[in-house]
C-alpha cells in the first residue's frame, strides 16, 4: 500500500491516512488506545479475521525503523467499537452523521492536518 501518512493523535492514536484515496486506518495499538482494550486482545482478535479484507498490512515507518503493522479498516473499527467503547462510538457517529448531512445539503467537505506533517510511506 503507498501513499500512506501516519499521524498521532494527542491521546497517542495510531491514525493512518491514504492520501491517494482518504481511507483511514487504525494501527493495532492506536485501537487498543481508543478502546481501552489491551493490545494484545486487538491483535488477538485481528488475527482471526486474516484475509476476510477487514484487515490490511503495510510497512510503516515508526520512528525506530520500518515495520510491518496490521492496520484496521474503518469497517472493523465501525464494528467494534460499538461494543469496545459506546462513549468513543458515540463522538465517531456524530462526526460522521455531521459529514453525512452537509454532503446531503450540497456542501464539499474536506480535512486538513493540524499537526505537523507525517512521514509518508
Amino acid at each position: 500500500m503507498s501513499n500512506l501518512s501516519v499521524f498521532k493523535s494527542n491521546d497517542g492514536i495510531e491514525i493512518i491516512i491514504n492520501q491517494q484515496t482518504g481511507e483511514t486506518f487504525c494501527s493495532v495499538s492506536g485501537y487498543a488506545r481508543m478502546s481501552g482494550l489491551t493490545q494484545q486482545a486487538i491483535s488477538k482478535r485481528a488475527k482471526k479475521l486474516d484475509n476476510s479484507g477487514l484487515i490490511e498490512s503495510a510497512e510503516l515507518d515508526t520512528g525506530y525503523g520500518i515495520k510491518l503493522h496490521i492496520l484496521l479498516t474503518e469497517d472493523l473499527i465501525t464494528d467494534w467499537i460499538v461494543d469496545d467503547n459506546p462513549a468513543m462510538a458515540k463522538q465517531l457517529l456524530k462526526a460522521g452523521v455531521r459529514i453525512f448531512l452537509h454532503k446531503l445539503a450540497g456542501y464539499k467537505v474536506t480535512s486538513e492536518a493540524v499537526q505537523p506533517q507525517p512521514r509518508t510511506q
